[in-house]
């Protein structure tokens, strides 16, 4: 047994096996939480070989019983300050300086020809695995009150809700495993839901259009985890048919990718989106770019699967960090493309035709987004004048990245209106003035406008028959001086307690109040299509929500108000059309997918201000 299982299961736990289609898995029954678990599932054919930029193909299966008690293998990535930020402190040095003692720490692989070795938790063959957590097995009719809700009630057909959780990271990191996503208390499941969380592929593996691959491979591999769970989530408590995909950042954006396809409906009935909508979906033009600048910092004539076949996943990973690191294709530049068969048109134009109206939605984001990111990417935000901070926006504006007519004009109207903004983060020092208001217009124009106009666009969608709600958190962090990106994770699966004092605010019981709360929330909305509590649990529960209205076309922005103490959430009007009319406007008429720079022509002056590293 591995240390990983050693930290994590207890001498109260019972052995527990489930039949899948591809075999038996063998699990634990937690002592102390009384729910299932089971790790590292494998539901694709490994995508290496001839798979390899490939679609998923579903996994042949194993004879015997599989051991699935430990998490599985992650996709090829960095190791990033983005996940160790959130472990606590102590395990983020041991993890930290554990790898770099080790020589596995690949954050500074430049090379291609001499990559660094990657974590021995990466593998690009064993990578496609899952994780599933469940408070009741089919034929399992204990009374399992466990203390964080009423015991589990019977569904349809002996069957509970489903909620598959796809991780963000930017489409370049991040995994199922992560310590947010997985606290031991399964607080999401002991409402009664089954969870599924999953990996798929990422960065150069996962979203790098190759001559004779696929394009969406990485998305390709959350539709195959949504297909396994169609066929074996029943034999785990889970009804098929009522089935809701979350996600954070690049996985709400996924979740959003998905829910413009052909099987919104078919795979899943409901979507959470946190902090990620409609902001992703390169070109097939764009994807043929990257593919091009791949090509470059891999020093071969193009990208294909005769020159990319054998080369090491790290040596492709070295070149992925070199694309990134030269600026020009932008921060997130390998994500999701509209290839014109996974996604036929842009997201924003699916979502107008009508490919959501089946399905409800329960869409977040938090009031200072970009606040986690001056602490990564300090150099990206600083800005010591009004003078900076309009050349950041002008070029934000530029072709190179949302191509607003006459940007420059517009980035003056977009100054003036973030100007005379009073809501954003309060800067700890004078000094720090202009910087953050670089803060509250990224804020602006990557989530807190996406957010509000992707709900827009669902309620207002021809034949919607399903509901749409909306909510921001303001919760305050102090290591991050504000209601940072991802603050909400910590919240939806209730590991607040490890947070307090660093991630989250220091009242730990304020903290768990707003967490069961939103516990509450999520689950409902994923048992019903709505996250209000029903009367009947109001009656001995403290850690209610306010009545949380659906948006309607005449009601589009009344949005839950999320924050400790708990008291303090509130439904408030956020009219963002109304405060920053120039910059809603911008954000609606060229909506595309952002962290991507378009390529400039050759000598001209966007492509000077690329180089300049803005």
């Amino acid at each position: 047994m591995g240390i990983t299982s050693l930290l994590r299961f207890g001498k109260g736990d019972a052995p527990a096996i489930v039949q899948t289609k591809q075999g038996k898995v063998e699990g634990v029954k937690r002592g102390d939480t009384k729910v299932y678990v089971f790790r590292g599932i494998p539901f694709a054919t490994p995508p290496v070989g001839a798979l390899r930029f490939k679609k998923s193909v579903p996994h042949p299966g194993w004879e015997g019983v599989r051991a699935c008690k430990e998490f599985g293998k992650t996709a090829v990535q960095n190791l990033s300050i983005v996940v160790l930020v959130f472990l606590p402190k102590f395990v983020a040095a041991l993890v930290w300086g554990g790898l770099w003692l080790t020589g596995s720490n690949p954050v500074d692989n430049y090379h291609p020809k001499r990559p660094m070795s990657l974590p021995g938790t990466c593998s690009e063959a064993d990578c496609l695995n899952l994780n599933v957590e469940s408070p009741m097995l089919p034929g399992d009719e204990s009374d399992q009150n466990n203390g964080n809700g009423p015991a589990p009630k019977k569904m349809a057909k002996g069957l509970l809700p489903v909620m598959v959780w796809i991780h963000g990271g930017a489409f370049q990191l991040g995994a199922s495993s992560q310590y947010l996503y997985q606290p031991t208390e399964s607080f999401l499941a002991r409402q009664n839901v089954v969870v599924v969380s999953i990996n798929y592929r990422l960065g150069v593996l996962g979203f790098c259009k190759v001559e004779g691959g696929d394009y969406n491979c990485g998305v390709w591999d959350q539709v195959a985890a949504l297909r396994w769970v169609q066929e074996n989530i029943a034999a785990f408590g889970g009804d098929p048919n009522n089935v809701t995909i979350f996600g954070e950042s690049a996985g709400g954006m996924s979740c959003g990718f998905l829910s413009a396809t052909k099987f919104a409906g078919q795979l899943f009935h409901r979507v959470v989106l946190q902090s990620g909508t409609m902001q992703t979906g390169l070109t097939r033009d764009e994807a043929g770019w990257l593919a091009e600048e791949t090509a470059r910092a891999l020093e071969i004539p193009s990208c294909s699967l005769a020159t990319m076949g054998s080369t090491s996943a790290a040596a492709l990973l070295a070149a992925q960090n070199l694309v990134i690191r030269g600026n020009r294709c932008g921060g997130m530049p390998y994500q999701p493309v509209v290839d014109g068969d996974l996604l036929e048109d842009r997201i924003v134009s699916r979502w107008k035709a009508g490919s959501a109206k089946d399905l409800d939605f329960l869409i977040s984001y938090t009031r200072h987004e970009e606040l986690l990111f001056l602490k990564i990417f300090n150099k990206k935000y600083v800005s010591d004048s009004e003078e900076k901070l309009l050349k950041r926006i002008t070029f934000n504006l530029s072709p190179p990245v949302m191509d607003v007519p006459e940007y420059q004009t517009a980035a003056q109207l977009a100054l003036d209106e973030i100007k005379a903004w009073e809501g954003g983060a309060t800067p700890p020092t004078h000094a720090d003035y202009w910087t953050y208001k670089a803060i509250d217009f990224c804020s602006m124009l990557k989530f807190a406008i996406p957010s509000h106009f992707a709900a827009n666009t669902l309620v207002k969608a021809p034949g919607r028959s399903k509901s749409v709600y909306l909510c921001r958190f303001d919760v305050h962090s102090p290591l991050m001086n504000g209601a940072c990106h991802a603050i909400d994770l910590p919240y939806v699966f209730g590991g607040v307690k490890a947070m307090s004092g660093a991630m989250c605010p220091a009242d730990v019981r304020a903290n768990e109040a707003l967490s069961c709360a939103v516990t509450r929330a999520w689950a409902n909305f994923a048992k019903t299509g709505d996250p209000n509590t029903c009367s009947e649990d109001k009656k001995d529960d403290l850690h209610v929500l306010p009545i949380w209205p659906v948006l309607s076309p005449a009601e589009a922005h009344q949005t839950m108000i999320l924050d400790v103490p708990l008291s303090s959430c509130r439904i408030q009007e956020v009219a963002l059309h109304q405060v920053f009319p120039e910059l809603w406007k911008m954000t609606v008429e060229n909506a595309r997918a952002l962290w991507f720079h378009r390529p400039p022509p050759s000598g001209s002056d966007t492509e000077k201000t690329i180089q300049s590293n803005l």
